[in-house]
């Protein structure tokens, strides 16, 4: 009997204190083992379960990652005990050991393409690209396939895999687009022609009429928030003035609000780039959000240290950043149910601070232009025209007084 278990390295850790992961098969009482490639903190890792913990941040990636390592793991054992031969430890270990690298199959390409974005520090995408992998990963067994295999057929398929799986829409159209996104990157670096298409007759408008629901506060409810004293509770304060930061600074993704530094403040304007889009944005700091910096102001260490109290020096690399970030925002949209049950409004998130500073400017009558260029919304190459034709100074006169 041959058995699977899943381990993590603490005897090598890395300076930042993050471990490998490490899988040991045991076979007639001997064992063979192979790292994986994945690192993780000691104390993210369940050595009992085998898995991460729930509070880890790539949970989800990794989880899927493991699951498709046992079911391959199942897979290989069906397969040499078939053959009726003797084998042990090695054998298995051999058959589990990923193929070599070739760019011309579409497991391969993708992990390349991810390494890619990874260096590039721009780990949020990386996530998501990770994530279609794996439950592409899943859905074809583990079994990579050549670019020339990737049909229409296949695209339809894996699509009703998700659907019936039990996938959301939302979730099916992120992981259909994504793949869809390292198809585009192959045909780029002229991995396949650019006639390749096996999406062909495939539509993305039905994904794109789901309506999501509102998450648009009122402006009565916005009073309600900016009138309470929210002193009683330290964690309810934050919480608090970040949504509030992210309104009046024109929708400010919590991830941006998290990585916005004081150095970023310059002559009474916030000078960030947004991680999502990579694009720059200028904005006035209004008295509003002069009143919320204030308060920050006060334990300001210098002036490379964060305005909120988010991230530290010790969130050194994009992963750890990432990974803390992910675990705040958990937190704070917790404290944001908790604020809503008190003060009698409806579930909210920090998302939808952002979607209300949109719908009550569409209110006021901003003209929509403006509230995509504000927002980051729009696609590429139309919030390049909308950079190039608007001044900082008008999005600041329209937006001052919300």
């Amino acid at each position: 009997m041959a058995t699977l278990k899943i381990i993590i390295r603490t005897d090598q850790p890395k300076k930042n204190g993050e471990c490998q992961l490490s899988i040991r098969v045991t076979k007639d009482r001997k064992k063979s083992e192979m790292a994986l490639g994945y690192y993780i903190q000691p104390n993210d890792w369940d050595n009992a379960k085998e898995c991460p913990k729930k509070k880890y941040g790539n949970f989800h990636d990794l989880a899927i990652f493991i699951l498709s390592l046992r079911t391959k793991f199942n897979e290989v054992l069906l397969e040499l005990n078939k053959k009726n031969e003797p084998f042990g430890s090695t054998d298995i270990i051999k058959k589990l050991k990923p193929q070599k690298s070739d760019p011309n199959t579409v497991f391969s390409f993708c992990e390349s393409h991810i390494n890619r974005v990874r260096t590039q520090e721009r780990i949020s995408t990386a996530s998501i690209f990770k994530s279609t992998l794996n439950r592409f990963k899943i859905f074809r067994n583990n079994i990579d396939l050549p670019f020339s295999e990737l049909t229409p057929l296949t695209i339809s398929d894996f699509e009703t895999w998700l659907l019936s799986g039990g996938i959301a829409k939302n979730s099916a159209f992120v992981y259909l687009r994504t793949l869809k996104t390292f198809i585009n990157e192959a045909k780029k670096l002229e991995i396949v022609p650019e006639s390749f298409n096996p999406f062909k007759g495939k539509s993305f408008a039905e994904y794109r009429r789901i309506k999501t629901k509102k998450r648009a506060l009122t402006q009565e409810q916005i009073e309600i928030l900016k009138n309470t004293d929210f002193s009683y509770n330290e964690k309810h304060k934050l919480a608090m003035d970040i949504f509030l930061f992210s309104y009046y600074a024109r929708g400010m993704n919590f991830n941006d609000i998290a990585k916005l530094k004081w150095s970023d403040l310059i002559n009474d304007k916030i000078n960030y780039t947004r991680s999502k889009t990579n694009t720059p944005f200028i904005i006035g700091i209004n008295q509003n959000i002069k009143l919320i910096l204030d308060v920050y102001k006060k334990t300001r260490v210098n002036n490379n240290s964060y305005v909120f109290p988010i991230l530290s020096e010790k969130h050194k690399t994009p992963t750890q950043q990432e990974n803390r970030i992910d675990k705040v925002l958990k937190q704070i949209n917790k404290n944001y149910k908790e604020i809503g049950d008190r003060l009698n409004i409806p579930a909210f998130t920090t998302y939808a601070a952002r979607h209300t500073f949109a719908t009550l400017a569409q209110k006021r009558g901003v003209n929509i232009s403006l509230i995509k260029e504000a927002l980051g919304h729009s696609s590429e190459d139309i919030t390049r025209v909308y950079l190039e034709g608007i001044d900082n100074s008008a999005l600041d006169k329209e937006f001052e007084h919300i």
